[in-house]
C-alpha cells in the first residue's frame, strides 16, 4: 500500500539519494502524492514513473507544485488522469527544461490539454513526447505541430490519437518538428 512506502521512504532522510523512482501500479491515489512528493528522499530524481495509479488532477498537481519535477530527465505519467487542470499545473511548474521523456499516453487528454501542453516554453529539451490513445484530434495536433517550444522533439508518438487529415498535414508542414525520425 502507499502507506508503506511514504513510511519506508521518510525514513531517509537525506535528499537525493534516489536517482529513479519507479512505482508503476502500486494504486497510489490523489490523496497520497502530497506525502510521496514531499519527501526528502525523492529530491533530485531524474526518473519518475508512477503510471497506471489513479493520481488524477490533484495528485498530479500535488506532483508539480512538490518541486520534483524539477530536474527530472524522463518523467512518465501513463494512465494517471491529470485532466486539463492536471496539465496546466505541470506546465506551470517550472524547471522541465530538462526534461527529455514524457508518456502521456492513455489520459484521455483531449485538444484542450494538448494545447496547454504545445503553449508551455519548459519543454524546450523534451525529445520524446507520448501521447498514445488520447482523443488529441486534429486541433491538438495542429497546436503541436505549431509550437516553437516543442522543436527539439525527435519522437512524437500520436498512435489511435484520433489524428486526421489537417493534422497530418500540419505536422508534415511543421517548420519547428522537422527533426522527427
Amino acid at each position: 500500500p502507499p502507506e508503506l512506502l511514504v513510511d519506508s521512504l521518510s525514513a531517509c532522510t537525506e535528499p537525493g539519494v534516489l536517482s529513479r523512482l519507479s512505482l508503476p501500479y502500486n494504486r497510489i491515489a490523489r490523496d497520497d502524492p502530497e506525502a510521496l512528493f514531499r519527501l526528502p528522499a525523492v529530491r533530485g530524481l531524474q526518473h519518475l514513473d508512477v503510471s497506471d495509479n489513479p493520481l488524477g488532477t490533484d495528485g498530479v498537481t500535488a506532483l508539480a507544485e512538490s518541486g520534483i519535477v524539477r530536474g527530472l530527465r524522463i518523467l512518465n505519467l501513463s494512465k494517471t488522469n491529470p485532466g486539463v487542470p492536471g496539465m496546466k499545473a505541470l506546465t506551470e511548474a517550472g524547471g522541465l527544461a530538462g526534461l527529455r521523456m514524457l508518456d502521456l499516453s492513455d489520459n484521455r487528454l483531449g485538444p484542450v490539454a494538448v494545447k496547454i501542453l504545445a503553449a508551455c516554453g519548459g519543454f524546450r529539451g523534451l525529445r520524446v513526447l507520448n501521447l498514445t490513445s488520447n482523443p488529441v484530434g486534429d486541433a491538438g495536433t495542429v497546436a503541436l505541430a505549431g509550437s516553437r517550444a516543442l522543436s527539439g522533439l525527435l519522437e512524437l508518438d500520436l498512435r489511435d490519437a484520433g489524428v486526421g487529415h489537417d493534422g497530418a498535414i500540419a505536422l508534415a508542414e511543421s517548420p519547428h518538428l522537422n527533426s522527427l525520425l
